[in-house]
């Protein structure tokens, strides 16, 4: 795959990275008759979809080292057969918009999700591929991901509290949050939006002219 390219901004102490990928997934044209005016949805090739889900998360395994690996998602009994843990319930879910029609490339930060959404480890984040598609989303694949340091607590409290989680005082230096949409539908764009208290610019380089195997 081609490398990928990231908009970087700094604010607040925090280094923002954004992906977005809207040039294989269009808008579908629309269907008119006299009785109806809608876009029609069309499926992106599946196996497109989850090569791209698993592509990504490769990058984020990568950026993530030896951190401990945590997911936001539904649970779902095809979890209880995965070498993961649940943690706790999560109250907020992360908003990153990266459509044609409601945006590309807004950041909502994070807000409040409707009841189901738990907190998981695991061993690697390319476990995820492994699981339905289902429960990332029914348009996109879409999660939440973080690398912390081994003993980081607090990070774990702020995300399951009721209180709105603030990056900056979620994230200790050298850790990071991710947040990731995979189009399953034409329409929805896939992106990437990497969170960090310091710069990954040389990791990322590494990553895609050094590592990437398809280079």
């Amino acid at each position: 795959m081609e490398e990928m390219t990231f908009k970087k901004i700094a604010a607040a102490g925090i280094f923002s990275y954004l992906h977005i990928d809207n040039q294989h997934y269009q808008s579908p044209a629309s269907f008119e008759s006299n009785f109806l005016n809608f876009p029609v949805t069309r499926a992106v090739d599946r196996h497109i979809s989850s090569a791209i889900f698993q592509y990504y998360l490769s990058v984020i395994e990568y950026c993530t080292g030896s951190l401990q690996k945590y997911c936001v998602v539904s649970p779902s009994l095809a979890l209880q057969v995965m070498p993961i843990y649940k943690v706790g319930p999560v109250p907020w879910r992360y908003e990153l918009l990266a459509d044609d029609q409601n945006g590309i490339g807004i950041d909502n930060g994070f807000i409040e999700a409707a009841p189901g959404l738990h907190l998981f480890g695991v061993k690697s984040f390319l476990q995820l591929n492994g699981i339905s598609e289902d429960i990332f989303g029914e348009e996109v694949y879409s999660c939440s991901l973080l690398g912390l340091h081994t003993k980081s607590t607090d990070a774990l409290s702020v995300l399951m509290s009721t209180a709105n989680p603030h990056l900056p005082s979620l994230l200790q230096p050298g850790e990071i949050f991710v947040h990731v949409i995979v189009s399953k539908e034409i329409g929805y764009y896939n992106a990437m939006l990497i969170k960090t208290r310091h710069e990954i610019d040389a990791t990322l380089h590494n990553f895609f002219n050094i590592l990437d195997p398809n280079n």
